[in-house]
């Protein structure tokens, strides 16, 4: 996290969203002094 990257895992039905042409949001809220927090990830399919 000191990098400003951010690392996301265990996502599920990944072979849904078409590798181009997707939008995928990822929302989250900003962590303090934490190593893990859940998120929020979203596709938008064309």
């Amino acid at each position: 996290l000191g990098t400003n990257h951010y690392q996301i895992e265990m996502l599920a039905d990944l072979d849904r969203v078409p590798e181009y042409g997707a939008l995928v949001m990822v929302m989250f809220p900003k962590p303090a002094q934490g190593s893990g927090f859940p998120a929020r990830v979203i596709a938008i399919l064309p």
